[in-house]
This record gives structure tokens, C-alpha cells and sequence, in this order.
């Protein structure tokens, strides 16, 4: 599910992707 969401990125930026991913 984190690979979804590194790659799609709904604010299509990687650092907020990153850090989302890391809470989830």
C-alpha cells in the first residue's frame, strides 16, 4: 500500500508522501 502511494502521491509530493507513509 505504501508503494500506491509513493507512486500516485495524492499531493504528488514525495517528502509529504514519505511522511504520510511513515505515520501509516
Amino acid at each position: 500500500m505504501e508503494a500506491s502511494h509513493y507512486g500516485l502521491g495524492p499531493r504528488g509530493d514525495r517528502k509529504t508522501i514519505h511522511k504520510e507513509a511513515f505515520v501509516i
